[in-house]
């Protein structure tokens, strides 16, 4: 038995020692280089094979760039690229500063040359020494309207996002490097923390607290009755409207097939062995009957002042719209914005008559842009 004893003891000792070397990664650095981040794979995994051909490169794991404040802890910035999907096409994620700054839409990657201006370390762009050189590949982004949102260079190991759209709080001007390590990587719980973004959003038109919205990562979120969460599934129909099969998580929870216009603008949802509900795309609704009379244009989102006194302020990528309500005062040239949430906004005029101001969302206070335009352009106030 003492014998028998020893040999187990001395397998498990072993197999201890085994796990802590495949437990042990490089530290994490605090110069904003990307720790960790490497293509090696623990002992007790079976290697994978990973392509070096960038068109299928980009699908594969992750592209992050990760920094650490003193006193505030690491800031992950990073993009998923999905594989291309039927109807909807291939989409992708852009998760910044720990996923408080979202983005979602399609992507297209060509053999084009882009020419880039980034940051290889956080130091470096702190002390303001940008690299410039010439990726093979150019990435393209879109929001899932088809609007052009930016565009990268890339070349595989390398995401190189000088961009001013698709970025935000700190994670701009900047190389994001492939991170393929899987679960053993130190970014994992970053990147399981992924935030659905609204891909499509529907209201009853008979009852405004019944909602569904379909999010980018093929999930969902029911409101029409109870909540219901789960995944979806889609097909294209010949006269070009669409189905979309809803199935839930729990299989205590009611499916349902929604059937969506070919404009995408209404749809009919029908629970399984329930009654059909007509619902509106809730985009159609905000400022449906109104026209824009000035256009603001951020960082990476656009405000409108609309011509029956209410406004709109989108950040398209991301999914967000708002509205409130705008005045304004002919004599004192004052615009002045009022927020759903109550907050004011008084836009301010420089020496050469420029309106500037900066907005906070309300879904979100990290959500933050700047906007400004020439006297010629909010002069239409005045008419």
């Amino acid at each position: 038995m003492k014998k028998a004893f020893s040999i187990v003891l001395t397998l498990v000792l072993c197999m201890t020692m085994l796990a802590g070397c495949a437990n042990k990664g490089e530290e994490a650095t605090t110069d904003g280089t990307t720790a960790g981040v490497s293509a090696t794979v623990a002992p007790t995994q079976a290697a994978v094979e990973h392509s070096t051909d960038p068109l299928e490169m980009i699908t594969d794991g992750y592209y992050v760039y990760s920094f650490f404040v003193e006193g505030y802890g690491q800031y992950d910035h990073f993009f998923h690229f999905y594989k291309e999907a039927p109807v909807v096409g291939a989409v992708f994620y852009a998760g910044f500063a720990n996923n408080q700054v979202t983005l979602a839409g399609t992507y297209t990657v060509e053999k084009k040359d882009f020419s880039y201006k980034c940051a290889a370390t956080r130091d470096d762009l702190v002390e303001g020494n940008l690299t410039e050189g010439t990726a093979p590949y150019t990435i393209t982004f879109y929001d899932f309207n088809g609007n052009e949102l930016d565009s990268c260079g890339f070349d595989g190991n390398v995401l190189y996002n000088d961009m001013t759209t698709v970025t935000g709080s700190g994670g701009e001007d900047m190389q994001y490097l492939h991170d393929i390590d899987g679960d053993s990587s130190k970014f994992i719980e970053t990147y399981k923390a992924e935030m659905g973004v609204k891909y499509l959003d529907f209201v009853s038109d008979a009852d405004e607290s019944s909602t569904l919205t379909l999010f980018h990562n093929m999930t969902y979120l029911d409101m029409v009755d109870i909540m219901v969460e789960g995944s979806w599934g889609m097909e294209s129909n010949a006269d070009g409207s669409f189905t979309y099969t809803l199935t839930p998580s729990d299989s205590t929870g009611t499916g349902a097939v929604l059937s969506v216009a070919a404009d995408q603008a209404s749809a009919s949802y029908t629970p399984d062995g329930g009654e059909a509900v007509a619902m509106t795309n809730t985009a159609t609704l905000v400022g449906a009957e109104a026209t824009s009379l000035v256009a603001f244009t951020g960082t990476y989102t656009t405000f409108d002042l609309l011509s029956d006194g209410t406004y709109k302020f989108e950040y398209a990528a991301a999914g967000v719209t708002e509205t409130g309500t705008w005045s304004y005062d002919k004599a004192a040239y004052a615009l002045t914005i009022t927020q759903e949430n109550g907050n004011v906004i008084t836009p301010e005029l420089d020496g050469d008559y420029n309106m500037s101001f900066s907005y906070t969302a309300v879904v979100s206070d990290q959500l933050v842009d700047t906007f400004i335009c020439d006297s010629q352009t909010w002069g239409a106030l005045a008419k």
